[in-house]
């Protein structure tokens, strides 16, 4: 849960935690110069940073179905 960054909105700054230990291996600058690419790209294009793992991913991260089931259940 170390911090990788700040995501500001109107009223606030909040911290970016990263939800997995290793090493930040790559930086999408492209994001940093067009916000605009978390939008139209999320899952392509709209990555913040690559990371290689230290060890196994925890067993609580959600793979793609399992977070558009618990989106779809919470909208």
């Amino acid at each position: 849960m170390e911090k990788f960054g700040e995501i500001e909105s109107v009223k606030t700054v909040s911290d970016l935690n990263s939800p997995v230990s290793g090493k930040i291996t790559a930086v999408n600058k492209a994001v940093a110069d067009d916000l605009e690419i978390l939008h139209k790209s999320p899952f392509q294009e709209g990555w913040l940073i690559k990371v290689k793992l230290k060890g196994k991913a925890p067993a609580s991260l959600l793979g793609v179905d399992q977070y558009d089931k618990l989106v779809a259940e919470t909208a």
